[in-house]
């Protein structure tokens, strides 16, 4: 008996999902459907079934709606987000050494397992990860020991570990820029813009990189990516 596919409103009703091209919509609602028990599918097939392209592949990968495997295969990343599978029903992957390449975050979403304190999908992005800050001798650590300095949308109070990642990310973006953004509170609410729509940090890195690829400079800054993400790149 085949089982039933779900799809969370929080995923496919998000303005980084409905700002997608239709064909894209429709690719990403037929590899769910036929995804494994741990939504890993292979997408040739039915991109060929459905008669869309690879553009539309890029897209969803793009957006990091799909996380892509040297084998060509590629996962939902919010699968289990959309799905809740009774274990006496599951079958688990027979894609079993990509599968043991991610990690589940806390809200149920697939990303990549760090290697060397590094993402499998970004070895030449700049090197901004969480815990990995190291601060030279010049004015951004000043800040980081100065909280009040840094004004950020989320309640402290209430969000204190989202608060001081967000705070530390910033901060390791500028070092890594080597000059401080211009506009503080602007980089937090187009941070949290990013975060709210489903993207971590990860995902941030490689846009990151894809933007200096293509124009050679690092005078991005958050409102870049988010502008970059939500147009898929």
């Amino acid at each position: 008996m085949a089982q039933r596919r779900m799809f969370s409103p929080d995923i496919v009703d998000s303005d980084a999902f409905l700002d997608m091209p239709i064909s894209s919509q429709a690719l990403y609602f037929h590899l769910a459907m036929r995804a494994d028990d741990d939504g890993f599918i292979s997408p040739k097939k039915i991109m060929r079934l459905i008669n869309v392209g690879n553009d539309d592949l890029k897209v969803l990968l793009t957006k990091r709606f799909l996380l892509p495997f040297e084998s060509g295969v590629v996962v939902i990343k919010h699968w289990l987000i959309h799905n809740l599978i009774r274990k006496d029903r599951y079958k688990e992957t027979r894609y079993i050494d990509e599968k043991r390449t991610l990690k589940i975050k806390e809200n149920g979403a697939y990303t990549e397992m760090a290697t060397n304190g590094l993402p499998n999908d970004n070895q030449m992005a700049p090197q901004v990860r969480l815990g990995k800050v190291r601060l030279g001798k010049n004015n951004i650590d000043s800040d980081i020991s100065s909280k009040k300095k840094v004004a950020c949308p989320l309640d402290e109070k209430k969000y204190p570990k989202k608060h001081n990642e967000c705070t530390e990310y910033i901060l390791s973006c500028e070092e890594f820029r080597k000059h401080k953004f211009i506009n503080r509170a602007k980089q937090y609410m187009f941070l949290h813009k990013i975060l709210r729509a489903g993207w971590d940090f990860p995902d941030i890195d490689k846009t990151m990189k894809s933007i200096e690829r293509k124009y050679g400079n690092n005078n991005w800054d958050f409102a870049t990516i988010a502008n970059w993400m939500e147009k898929g790149g």
